[in-house]
């Protein structure tokens, strides 16, 4: 378990998962290959008398190495999407590696200890 279903620390093994492989797609323009993982806590396992399903399906970029699109559904708190938005492959500016055109190398003394 990643972490990202809470309350299953507490469970005490109260809980099952199945993970579900869901191919490959584009998202952003990026390749990416996506998990559905199903927890469900039984009645008991944090204070619940129903059984709870949490769904958790997160798609992975290899190239990227980062999480692109991701979304958790637990009914106790809500929906939460999370998305990497404008992903651009292109090379950078070289300008944003260059140092100010006013900056200066100082040399410093010996210290004194």
């Amino acid at each position: 378990m990643d972490g990202a279903v809470q309350g299953i620390g507490v469970a005490g093994g109260h809980f099952h998962s199945t993970s579900e492989l869901l191919g490959t797609a584009m998202i952003e323009g990026v390749p990416v290959e996506g998990e559905r993982i199903i927890t469900t806590l039984e009645p008991g396992a944090v204070g619940n008398d129903q059984e709870i399903v949490v769904n958790n399906e997160r798609w992975f970029s290899k190239q990227l190495r980062v999480l692109v699109w991701s979304r958790l559904s637990d009914p106790r708190f809500g929906v939460r999407t999370r998305t990497l938005n404008e992903i651009k492959l292109t090379e950078p500016e070289p300008s944003l590696f260059e140092p100010p055109a006013d900056y200066v190398i100082q040399e410093m003394g010996p210290s004194n200890p």
